[in-house]
């Protein structure tokens, strides 16, 4: 692009360089030069400008002063390194990592991966132990019915990737800038509607499925309706958390990958069990 300043070097527009060699001579170049979409300034932070060229399918940004004197200009090429480094210390992030690692992972060494890696499985081994608490507190109803253990890693799993799947989509929602925390309410009608959608389809399976090995409607039940919940809960969760960080001002990425599998655990083995409890009483375990 060619950029056009005024006599203070304040930006007017630009134009790309084909425009410029068919534009009529006798015109002026304030008068074909157009408004670039947006600008940044010189303080702003190198994921936002990088955010700016994805979000307006741009070449280039022209880059200001508090003045809008122009400075130069980023290019795509100069935000690709800043988007592979982001884009790295977001996974990592979501993935459990204390910190960065800087090193590419073969060069890497144990200790830095130890290092990096242990912060977090010490915190969430801790945080996990109130699925154990849970899972105790209803021993009785094991005792009564000892299939239903067998379902509850089934059932949690699938809460963790339901929450995961809300998670990604939220925090890459927030990171391009097409959600900001004002439309929290919109995301979880969405993600409640989703969810219920989703039950629909996989509680029909959770009942055969139960029913098929353990040969009870009570347990069957049990684990369908078990299933709408823990999918709906879960869902929640996982959209929800993000909003939480980021009005907390931490990078969600950071929270909710380590949180979301944990508080996942421990609703689902409460949802579960609740229900099973209920369930297994009233209609008498047949």
């Amino acid at each position: 692009y060619i950029y056009a300043v005024d006599d203070e070097s304040k930006l007017i527009g630009w134009i790309d360089v084909r425009s410029l060699l068919v534009a009529p001579r006798e015109k002026e170049l304030r008068s074909i030069v157009t408004k670039p979409p947006v600008v940044v300034n010189a303080n702003t932070d190198r994921e936002e400008a990088a955010r700016l060229v994805v979000k307006y399918d741009l070449l280039e940004i022209p880059v200001v002063d508090d003045e809008e004197r122009l400075l130069g200009a980023i290019t795509i090429d100069d935000l690709l390194d800043v988007m592979v480094a982001e884009l790295t210390e977001d996974l990592l992030k979501f993935g459990g990592y204390a910190e960065t690692i800087k090193s590419r992972y073969l060069g890497a060494k144990i200790i830095e991966l130890v290092r990096k890696r242990a912060p977090w499985l010490i915190v969430l081994y801790i945080l996990e132990t109130a699925t154990v608490t849970v899972v105790n507190s209803f021993s009785n109803v094991i005792a009564q019915a000892a299939i239903l253990a067998a379902f509850l890693p089934l059932l949690i799993a699938t809460g963790g990737n339901v929450g995961a799947q809300a998670a990604t989509l939220v925090i890459r929602s927030l990171a391009i800038g097409e959600t900001r925390i004002r439309d929290i309410g919109k995301v979880l009608l969405k993600e409640l509607r989703t969810s219920l959608l989703l039950s629909s389809i996989l509680a029909p399976l959770g009942f055969t499925i139960a029913f098929t090995i353990s040969h009870s409607i009570s347990i069957a039940f049990a684990v369908s309706i078990a299933l709408v919940l823990i999918i709906t809960i879960a869902s929640l969760i996982g959209s929800l958390l993000p909003f939480i960080a980021l009005s907390m001002k931490i990078d969600p990425a950071v929270v909710s990958s380590p949180f979301l599998s944990t508080l996942c655990d421990v609703t689902g083995a409460l949802v579960y069990f609740t229900i099973a409890n209920y369930i297994v009483q009233v209609m008498n375990y047949s």
